[in-house]
């Protein structure tokens, strides 16, 4: 007779590291800012366009969305056992957690960042398209987080703060990149 791993009701409880869960909330992360931003805009463009029902349920539907990312990270960050800050750490081996977790948080977002840059590159081989492609991937980026953020501390829609903010950023954070790509 077979037994079962999971309770059938109730939480269930996996045994997962630091790292795997600091993975899981950087995807979560980028995941959810990219949705609530697509839907966002999306429902921009809808109102803007004269189909104020419809862009109205997609910006709600934009609003929920981030809800829900909240609430899947705020689930996260409470498994993980290991220090979230800095202030937290208490000796090498927790500077060592750290680190590690940190690292892990950013995996899916720089994976997305160059992932088409060097897909551009391989495929035409031009340094100008590639640096282009880097910039608009970390700009939409960038954008898609702070529309987010906005949504959620304001409830407000507000894509051309979002999208001049995210430009600002985009260009800050673009040197390290370029100058990577460069080499």
């Amino acid at each position: 007779m077979a037994t079962l791993s999971q309770p059938l009701i109730g939480p269930h409880t996996t045994q997962e590291s630091d790292a795997a869960l600091s993975l899981k909330r950087g995807y979560e992360a980028l995941k959810g800012s990219g949705s609530v931003a697509f839907q966002g805009f999306g429902g921009e463009f809808l109102k803007g366009i004269g189909l104020t029902d419809m862009g109205n349920q997609w910006m709600s539907s934009a609003y929920t969305r981030g809800i829900i990312m909240g609430m899947d990270m705020n689930d996260i960050d409470e498994r993980i056992k290991g220090p979230k800050t800095w202030e937290e750490v208490d000796d090498w081996k927790g500077a060592l957690a750290w680190g590690i977790n940190s690292v892990a948080d950013q995996i899916p977002t720089l994976a997305m960042q160059f992932a088409p840059a060097i897909a551009v590159s391989l495929l035409t081989k031009k340094p100008t398209l590639t640096a282009a492609t880097v910039f608009g991937t970390i700009d939409f980026m960038n954008t898609a987080e702070v529309y987010s953020q906005l949504l959620m501390e304001t409830g407000e829609s507000r894509p051309n703060v979002a999208m001049g903010t995210g430009a600002a950023l985009s260009a800050l954070d673009i040197i390290v990149p370029l100058l990577v790509i460069g080499a």
